[in-house]
């Protein structure tokens, strides 16, 4: 069971009454110095979580105001991921919106499972700048410096609650060290043009995207030998050359239907 704390003291808002009113309904509520010295201090369990997050809509920016979670205070620097803990106490599907799969876009999905974390290998960029592309299209996964970026989160966003630094630990163990999206299931490139060909930069994860019948197949298959590939024309499609193929194609769609007519 998690603990939430809330002091404030003294302050000049039309609000400070109803803060002291709502304070007051509690049993852990109690009172510390007086006049401007005043601090208000009221314990709020899990199952009390709606009369935390009103008392902090209306305290949270005072500047007497601590937050405290299990006994640790919340710098106000990282005191943001408060009103993201009340959001997902509204969402639908609490897991779903740590996530971010409770909007319906598999492209906003967060793999580690929160929001604030900066490496995500189900975003756009995937694990770009967290590893190196080989030349046979396989990407070596740097593991250490995607530790050290779930470190920093667990630093700055810990204390809250649904902060799952073990399960987030798990998750990246199930990451491969090499990928290669031909035979990793579950795994995608991420490319760029580069005069005309679509080079491999880096890698990210899309899971499991097959969730209906396939009702067409656009797939362009990538010869096993390479990462990138150019489409050339068949020269049997080319455009005709030489001064023939400049007085064909400067020929105009009007006189072509009287060409047309005349041996028709």
């Amino acid at each position: 069971m998690t603990n939430y704390t809330i002091k404030f003291g003294k302050s000049t808002s039309a609000n400070y009454e109803v803060a002291v009113d709502i304070s007051s309904r509690f049993n852990t509520y109690k009172v510390s110095g007086e006049g401007k010295s005043i601090i208000h201090e009221v314990n709020f369990s899990d199952s009390e979580l709606q009369y935390f997050f009103e008392l902090y809509e209306i305290v949270g920016r005072w500047k007497s105001t601590s937050i405290f979670i299990d006994g640790e205070r919340i710098l106000s620097t990282n005191s943001h991921f408060i009103r993201c803990f009340k959001d997902r106490q509204d969402a639908y599907n609490k897991s779903d919106y740590c996530f971010n799969k409770d909007d319906g876009n598999p492209y906003n999905d967060n793999y580690f499972g929160c929001k604030y974390v900066t490496v995500n290998p189900s975003g756009w960029k995937g694990l770009e700048g967290y590893g190196d592309m080989n030349p046979n299209g396989t990407f070596y996964v740097n593991k250490d410096k995607m530790k050290h970026e779930l470190e920093i989160s667990l630093k700055n966003f810990g204390s809250c609650p649904a902060f799952d630094y073990s399960n987030m630990i798990s998750l990246l163990d199930k990451i491969p060290n090499q990928i290669n999206p031909k035979t990793n299931k579950g795994w995608t490139y991420v490319t760029d043009y580069v005069d005309g060909n679509e080079i491999a930069r880096t890698v990210k994860f899309v899971g499991d995207k097959q969730n209906g019948p396939i009702l067409n197949s656009y797939r362009r298959d990538v010869p096993n030998d390479r990462v990138t590939q150019r489409i050339e024309r068949n020269s049997s499609t080319q455009q005709p050359k030489g001064c023939a193929g400049a007085l064909l194609l400067g020929l105009s769609p009007i006189f072509i239907t009287l060409v047309y007519k005349m041996f028709s």
